[in-house]
């Protein structure tokens, strides 16, 4: 699967890496097993580094609606994207404004940068 997850229930924070094309039924997989195991408030990083860039925005549209209505009710934990280029950064300030979770959300070009970002938020 083009798509890795990793959650750490010890450090509240969840990984993902997309590493190759991904349809919206993987990214729907992905989220439901983040909701399953109750770790929406968690810290997520999400790397973007190496994802195809092929949902275009009907596809941005249809995940950010599914990730609207699963975190509904539920205080969603902060974003840390990580991202290489400014079609990545477009992509997900048009997901961010439609999803309109009330957390944080922040870009970067690394992992560890992400990493740093949320330990921070989670320390204060």
């Amino acid at each position: 699967m083009p798509i890795s997850l990793q959650i750490a229930h010890d450090k509240r924070r969840v990984r993902v890496a997309v590493e190759g094309p991904v349809n919206l039924i993987d990214g729907l997989k992905t989220i439901g097993t983040i909701v399953a195991s109750g770790a929406v408030p968690y810290g997520k990083v999400i790397d973007l580094t190496f994802a195809p860039l092929s949902q275009g925005a009907k596809g941005i549209r249809q995940m950010s609606q599914r990730v609207a209505q699963l975190v509904r009710g539920r205080k969603p934990g902060p974003l840390a994207f990580v991202v290489r280029s400014d079609l990545a950064m477009e992509m997900i300030g048009m997901f961010d404004a439609q999803v309109r979770a009330d957390r944080p959300l922040k870009i970067f070009t690394d992992a560890p940068s992400a990493e740093a970002w949320l330990d921070g938020l989670a320390a204060s």
